[in-house]
């Protein structure tokens, strides 16, 4: 009776941790759906920090990410989500932009940063965006930990604790 029982609170116990990290995975999985979505109204309504002039740059190759869940481990109220993303690498096309809009605007009068910095989002959106549709994207991977923390019924991914993570969602231009 006694191993019947063991058996019976083990196998309790063991449905309690797996559905705690299918949870997280889930939670992780619905923010990544959000990030490849490219809808900047959806990505604010996440996280509302997002809403930030330049990120207009990186939301169609946000379109192109694809990722694999290795693993997932879930200890108290932190969740560890183990990754492999696959992420356009703007950086390739730095030079190429650079010498592009150097040209383009060598001999403007522009004074202020505020009109500078605009000209700038403008442009990088628009070229990122023809080389997306041009396909000559490069791309990067990266297996990395993801941190979640649950935070009442929950799973907020921190973006202190996610520094690499978030390194992957500038692809590449944080470089």
């Amino acid at each position: 009776m006694k191993k019947y029982i063991l058996l019976l609170l083990s196998m309790i116990l063991m449905t309690i941790s797996c559905g705690r990290d299918a949870v997280a995975k889930r939670m992780f999985e619905q923010h990544m759906k959000i990030i490849q979505s490219g809808d900047m109204n959806k990505i604010k309504k996440w996280d509302s920090s997002m809403n930030i002039p330049g990120i207009g740059i990186v939301l169609e190759g946000f379109k192109k990410i694809t990722y694999k869940i290795n693993k997932v481990e879930t200890k108290d109220k932190i969740a560890t989500v183990n990754v492999t993303i696959k992420y356009p690498d703007y950086s390739t096309f730095g030079n190429e932009f650079h010498n592009m809009i150097t040209e383009k605007y060598k001999s403007s009068n522009i004074a202020s940063k505020s009109e500078i910095d605009k000209i700038v989002v403008q442009e990088a959106t628009k070229f990122f965006n023809e080389k997306i549709k041009e396909n000559k994207l490069s791309y990067s991977e990266k297996t990395i930990n993801i941190i979640l923390e649950k935070q009442g019924n929950n799973w907020v991914l921190d973006g202190e604790k996610n520094l690499e993570f978030i390194s992957v969602l500038t692809l590449g231009l944080d470089k």
